[in-house]
């Protein structure tokens, strides 16, 4: 029983009310497609910073100096550049102009050439390759993409110095010859600390968006695209003219490239339950996108494994073909 006491400081005042739990925290899927945005946000930039302080290291600012009168290097991002991760273009006119020579006493005596050269520089970015990681990269972190920008990135900077600062007057002893080489080591060592390696070749595999396969399992040859530019139903495998089917991203079923019975159907059923129950034990949703795109990945692999043993097969029957050849003996 309460007290004859009418003070209110006797009866404490009830605790605060519990705080509300923080926000759930995003899906993988939510947290990779933020990441994905604010990486397109910031790769110009990124770019462009990058590269000023490759030149103010590694040139000490000559490129940036030399490109001053037509703009500077200009950087550009290409949805159009599908085969390489970037490419490096310069140009170089060399502008005569005449100016007057004052003899003495100041009076004109004359007209002097002066000769002006102009250099045009550009680094163009493959938007397909580098400008927004595709599927299949879900398992790189954002610094990745970074350090996949900055390399490519460095790798046409090491070609401007062969053009622009170069011993043989912008003639490059090749694509990546010496000269590039000696400006790859100097830039992969000053700035390691990126985990910069400049190489001979930008080693990024292209993600395509759509990938047919030929179903004759002698050929098994993909048809990548970025578009969806290839109709099975108008179209056959170039190399042996076998049927395609679409196996990136799959379609569903009794949509535009498949057919009833086939054999990625079958390979469908055997293996959907079996995949959908290995991601959730990964801790992922495994949701429909997500299990038919790994059964996607899993088909081609499969099918690149048994046309590699139907290649082995061929040459084991070449080679026993030879050998009785040379058991033959004419008389």
């Amino acid at each position: 029983m309460f007290g004859p006491s009418d003070n209110d400081d006797d009866f404490p005042s009830p605790s605060t009310s519990p705080r509300k739990n923080a926000k759930p925290q995003q899906s993988p899927a939510k947290a990779l497609l933020a990441a994905k945005k604010d990486f397109q946000t910031r790769k110009a930039e990124l770019a462009t910073s990058f590269l000023a302080d490759l030149d103010a290291r590694i040139a000490a600012g000559r490129i940036a100096e030399l490109a001053a009168s037509t703009g500077g290097v200009q950087i550009s991002w290409s949805k159009k550049l599908n085969s390489t991760a970037g490419r490096a273009h310069w140009r170089r006119e060399i502008v005569k102009k005449k100016s007057k020579s004052a003899g003495d006493g100041g009076s004109a005596e004359g007209e002097a050439v002066v000769k002006e050269i102009k250099h045009f520089a550009k680094i163009e970015l493959a938007e397909k390759v580098i400008g927004c990681p595709g599927e299949g990269e879900e398992g790189l972190g954002e610094w990745e993409w970074e350090d996949r920008l900055r390399n490519v990135v460095a790798h046409e900077f090491c070609h401007l110095c062969v053009f622009m600062l170069g011993e043989r007057g912008g003639k490059a002893d090749g694509p990546h010859g010496k000269e590039f080489k000696m400006w790859a080591r100097k830039t992969s060592k000053a700035f390691s600390h990126l985990n910069i390696d400049v190489t001979t070749k930008h080693s990024y595999e292209i993600s395509y968006k759509y990938i047919w396969t030929c179903q004759n399992e002698l050929c098994g040859t993909e048809f990548k695209r970025h578009s969806k530019s290839i109709h099975p139903s108008r179209h056959s495998c170039g190399a042996c003219k076998g049927r395609l089917l679409q196996t990136k991203p799959v379609p569903r079923a009794g949509g535009h490239g498949t057919t009833g019975g086939s054999e990625y159907q079958k390979f469908v059923k055997e293996n959907f339950q079996r995949i959908r129950g290995e991601l959730k034990g990964e801790g992922r949703e495994g949701a429909m996108g997500e299990v038919m795109e790994r059964v996607g990945r899993e088909y081609r692999e499969e099918k690149a494994r048994r046309a590699t043993k139907v290649d082995e097969k061929r040459k084991d029957g070449l080679d026993d073909v030879v050998k009785a050849m040379n058991i033959v003996t004419l008389d």
